[in-house]
Parts: structure tokens; sequence; C-alpha cells
């Protein structure tokens, strides 16, 4: 009787401190329903014992629901708030002003206050909400709302938005794909067109779409999108020019607009020399948080033209000593092309050699921070020379294939 008591006694122990574990908002924690058994099965005595209870009810949530975007407290609040309701309070809020933010810029396409209201909201793990929030209300607009969406999104990329925060906001506008497509007849096109010009605009990494279609069910919305997003968009001659100019013809500037302004403005000031015009078409912009568009694209010119070198790293310098372009957005334009290295490397096979120059020059007078940069390592610069192997067999393919077809000889 005496054992029987000890067996009750520690099975309640035990199913009591599975309970305890067992988060119900977690569904990776699901407990062992043979613990209890084995726990008991371990003891010399073979008495019959009742089997344990069965595991708690545990809530699944369904792919893409509204539940979706509350995870775990760890996850959501960064391990700062371990109380769930606090969380959960603290989302519902962000949501309700999230959805402010994005009405308003709607209405004023006013990037900066936008920026302004992101950095006073604060809660920078919830940015992933804002990211799905604009593009899902742009979703179901006019073709000018996409392109502020699309043009709003690159502009706040890293300097308001964290990378991470954008990456988890596509998953989540992938994971809710079948919900879309019940009230937005064109949602997977849409929607397609979002991720492959996230991928053109450098905000997403092209190896995002393998990695997602890993995750997402075979017969679901999102792996449609990934797929005609690859196949319809990305994998198209000249895909870039297409997918920027694909909700173009609006009355406002898109971002394709300010790319070619901004070539426009180096190559004039390459030829006259004049750096308070250039400052003059810098400031009429009006999109400081895109200025690293304008430091990529004078760094590429500088590699391409290399008589114009010095004048363009000149007024790069001096944008930064007046003012002009913060620091941020110098390291992010730098960063952008280290990215981009092998791509580059290409077309201009110096071109790791130049940007570590570049990055010297810059950082010995004093206008970048060297050490907030991704190092060029060894391993860009073995790609790089496997890319130049391959183009150097590529060539000798094709003088043998055209020798062929022209002399027909097979040996």
């Amino acid at each position: 009787m005496e054992f029987n008591k000890q067996q009750e006694q520690q099975q309640v122990t035990v199913s009591s401190s599975m309970e305890e574990k067992t988060d119900p908002s977690c569904i990776s924690q699901f407990p062992q329903p043979n613990m209890a058994a084995d726990l008991l099965k371990s003891h010399t005595h073979t008495t019959s014992s009742p089997p344990p209870p069965p595991p708690p009810l545990i809530k699944v949530v369904e792919q893409g629901s509204e539940d979706d975007d509350f995870d775990t407290p760890e996850e959501a609040g960064n391990g700062h708030n371990s109380d769930p309701a606090s969380l959960d309070a603290d989302l519902t809020e962000y949501k309700k002003k999230a959805t402010i933010i994005v009405e308003e810029y709607f209405g004023t396409n006013d990037v900066v206050s936008v920026a302004n209201e992101l950095k006073e909201l604060g809660m920078p793990e919830y940015r992933y909400y804002f990211v799905k929030k604009l593009v899902s209300m742009a979703m179901d607009r006019h073709d000018k709302e996409k392109e502020m969406a699309a043009f709003l999104l690159s502009t706040l990329y890293a300097h308001v938005i964290d990378p991470p925060e954008v990456y988890r906001g596509f998953n989540k506008l992938l994971a809710s794909a079948d919900d879309f497509s019940v009230d937005i007849p064109d949602a997977v096109d849409v929607l397609a067109v979002f991720v492959a010009r996230a991928i053109v605009d450098d905000i997403l990494p092209p190896a995002f779409l393998k990695k997602q279609m890993k995750l997402l069910p075979d017969s679901s919305k999102g792996v449609e999108v990934l797929r005609k997003a690859e196949k319809s968009y990305l994998a198209t001659p000249l895909h870039a020019e297409v997918v920027e100019k694909r909700w173009g013809g609006t009355d406002n500037w898109t971002a394709d607009d300010v790319k070619a302004r901004i070539n426009d403005l180096l190559k004039e000031f390459v030829m006259s020399g004049d750096k308070t015009e250039a400052f003059r078409c810098i400031k009429g912009l009006k999109v400081p948080f895109f200025h690293h568009e304008i430091v990529k694209r004078a760094l590429i010119m500088a590699m391409e033209k290399r008589k114009a070198q010095a004048r363009l790293l000149d007024l790069l310098k001096e944008t930064i000593e007046v003012g002009l372009i913060n620091s941020t957005q110098v390291t992010k334009g730098f960063s952008r092309i280290i990215d981009s290295i092998e791509d580059l490397s290409l077309d201009i096979p110096d071109a790791r050699r130049v940007l570590q120059s570049f990055i010297s020059q810059a950082a010995s007078e004093g206008w970048l921070c060297a050490s907030s940069l991704k190092s060029l390592s060894a391993d860009s610069g073995e790609k790089l020379l496997e890319n130049a192997s391959a183009n150097v067999f590529k060539d000798k393919a094709k003088s043998i294939i055209r020798e062929y077809f022209l002399s027909g000889d097979t040996s």
C-alpha cells in the first residue's frame, strides 16, 4: 500500500511538471507521453500502474492566419519581456499605429515623415509587421500605391528597418498568400512582383526564393508566388528594368525615376565638375534615406571611368563633410557594393582591388568607418577566380564550336 501511494505521488509530480514545462503558445514543445511510464518502470518493483494522462491540448495556428503574427515571447520580444500578455498588447498597439502610418503615407507620400514616426514608435522587433502591412494594403490599391510601397521599403531598408525584419515581413506575406487570394484575385501576381522588386532593389537576397520554397507546402499560394517571381520576372531578359517599371507611369517619382536622376546628376558632375550644382540636385531629390544609392552609383561609375575617379570620390567626401549625406548612408552604399562585388567583377575584372583602394582612401581621409564594413574576404577572391576561369572556358568552348560548324572537323 505504501509503495502504491509513492507511485501515485510520483505520477502526480511528473504530470504536473509536464504541464508546467509545456508552453501552449509554442507548438514545438510537445511533451513526451511515455515519460511518466518510463520513470515508473525504472523501479525494481513491477506492480501495475494506471496509464499516464494524455498530453494537454495545444493550439495549432493555421498558416497565414492573423495569429501568425504572435510569436513566442523570446522571438517577439528578443528576451526583453517574458510576459505573453504584455507582448500581445504591445503588438496589438503596434498594429493599430502601423496601419495609421501606412494610410497617411499613401495620402502624403512623405518618406521622411514615415521614417520619423517609426523611430518614435520604437519596438523595432515588430517592424516586420509594418513591412507586411505596407505591402498587403498596397496589394489591393492602384499601381501608384504599389510603387510607393516598394520605394518606401527600399528607402527605409537598413537605416530604419533592419534587414532581418524585412526578410521576416516577406516571410509572413508568403505565409498569408492563401488568405490574400480570397479577397484579391491577382494576389499571386502582385505579391510575386513585390518579391521580385525586393530582390532587384537589394533588400532581399536571391537565396530567399529557394529557402522559402523549402518551408512552404508545395500546394500553397506562397510557393506559387515564389515560382512566378522567379520564372515570370527574375528569369526574363532585362528583368531589373522590367520589374522596376512594372508599376511606373504614375504622377509621383518612382524608384526607377530617382535612380535615373542620380545617374544624370553624376554624369553631369563628371562633365562639369560643378559641386554646387551637384549638391543642389541631391537636395532636390528629397530622399535622404535613399542617399546610399548615390554612393553606390558614384562608386560604380568611378570604377568604370578611371579618369573620373578622383572627381567622384572628392564629391562623396564633400557631401559627407557638409552634412548632405550622413555616415550611415555612406556605409550602406559601400556595403551594397561589397555584396555585389562578384557580379561587378564580371564586367570590371579588377573591381575588388579598386574597391579596396576606395575603402582605404575614404577611411584615411576620415569620411568612412571601414571597421563597420564587411570584409572583402579571400573566399570572395576565390569565387572571382572561379568566375574568371568559367569565362575563359566559355570563350574557348564558343571558339571550338564555331570552328566545328565552319570546318566539320570532329578531330
